[in-house]
């Protein structure tokens, strides 16, 4: 941008600086950073072989949305390895934003991007060959809204894959304020992720075929350009791996809000009859600015669970509610101090159970993704069976005094 020298003498001058002050703050405001939402996220696994995966109808709640599909797929231990050959649906153009497959098996990111809200719409992914394969989708509110089929809402790309590790990929951000998601295969063992620091996996499958396929976000929002960033497990650490991830950029010409998420969890499987176990409940700020007003968070507990304490740190927490609120700013990018729910397991509890945490206020205006659901196993313990029983030695006689018999319970 070109600025002519003028005069600052005079009432003319004085008005024209002004208008000019004016016009800067405006330009500036104007390419504030907005805070990425998600929209919807629809999962299925696809646990037979077919050459197709399809979601289940969803619908979006506003136009602009970025659409992005993780797909995962296995392969057989030679030959030519799997691909995804066309991703289709919702009416939209899809196109292939990352793919590794060095090693067996699969793991590919497709963009699209809708312009209107979609209703009822599926999205299908199309595989090289017959094959198990897991797809999530994703929408995304709050991005780039340049480019075509959501080119403008994709910034850096990374991969990582090894024959065995701990899976990894990092890449450095473009953009403020973007968040960093990732797809990955395991083609070796059917198990459990353990997600490295801030992050959280948002879908995994355990095929028949012994692989685990999975999707994986960052928290929360980068905040500065330029940082590097990565998408990691802890463990499994011995296992081959594909991992795709990618930056999703925010818009450049929206006004920065906050925008809460809640994350719920607990350690290991709870017991029939236990007491004092715990779930861990953290707040998090996802958006580009920080909060303002009364952040609440309630529980919601299923019936076989008896809350007997809540509480954490400048937390205001009531038992009876479930609740927790607290008015304190919380920073973009960052969390509060998580909430500790104490809870005794009923005696007849059932093998599984889910509960929910939901979070509201703070000034944010996209509440699509305010809850968190924590799937919770539990150990059943066998009711007692008792048995019994009687013997006696040799042969009673006739007359006989002091027959004995001899009763064992067991």
């Amino acid at each position: 941008m070109k600025i002519s020298a003028f005069s600052c003498n005079g009432i003319a001058s004085k008005t024209t600086w002004r208008l000019f002050g004016l016009t800067l703050l405006m330009l500036f405001a104007g390419t504030a950073s907005a805070a990425i939402g998600i929209d919807q996220t629809v999962s299925k696994d696809q646990g037979t072989s077919s050459t197709t995966v399809a979601t289940a109808a969803f619908s979006t709640t506003s136009g602009n949305e970025l659409l992005l599909a993780f797909v995962s797929a296995d392969a057989p231990s030679s030959g030519t390895n799997t691909t995804v050959t066309g991703v289709a649906g919702a009416g939209l153009i899809w196109v292939l934003v990352q793919r590794t497959n060095t090693q067996l098996g699969t793991a590919e990111i497709w963009r699209a991007f809708a312009p209107s809200p979609l209703t009822n719409a599926t999205v299908t992914a199309t595989l090289s060959r017959s094959t198990v394969s897991s797809m999530t989708v994703m929408s995304f509110t709050g991005v780039d809204t340049t480019g075509t089929s959501g080119s403008g809402a994709i910034g850096a790309k990374g991969t990582g894959n090894s024959s065995r590790g701990a899976p990894t990929a990092s890449l450095v951000t473009t953009r403020a304020n973007s968040l960093v998601i990732g797809v990955g295969d395991d083609w070796d063992s059917a198990i459990s992720r353990t997600p490295g620091s801030n992050q959280t996996v948002v879908h995994q499958d355990f095929s028949p075929t012994q692989d685990t396929y999975w999707v994986q976000r960052q928290n929360s929002t980068t905040p500065l350009s330029g940082t590097s960033v990565t998408i990691n497990d802890t463990a499994p650490t011995g296992d081959r791996y594909n991992l795709s991830i990618v930056e999703v950029l925010v818009s450049s010409n929206q006004t920065p809000t906050p925008d809460l998420t809640v994350t719920k969890s607990h350690s290991g499987n709870f017991v029939q009859g236990q007491t004092g176990a715990n779930y861990a409940i953290t707040v998090t700020n996802s958006g580009g600015a920080a909060t303002s007003g009364t952040v609440t968070v309630t529980d919601t507990l299923p019936a076989s669970l008896t809350p007997t304490a809540i509480s954490g740190t400048n937390w205001n927490c009531t038992l009876a509610t479930l609740t927790c609120t607290r008015s304190d700013a919380l920073a973009a990018a960052t969390s509060y101090p998580a909430i500790t729910l104490t809870v005794n397991v009923a005696s007849n509890a059932p093998s599984s159970v889910t509960n929910t945490a939901t979070v509201s206020g703070g000034g944010e205006t996209n509440t699509s993704n305010d809850a968190a659901n924590n799937v919770t196993t539990i150990n059943v313990i066998a009711p007692p069976d008792l048995t019994v029983i009687k013997s006696h030695s040799g042969n009673f006689v006739q007359g006989q005094t002091g027959a004995t018999y001899t009763i064992t319970v067991t």
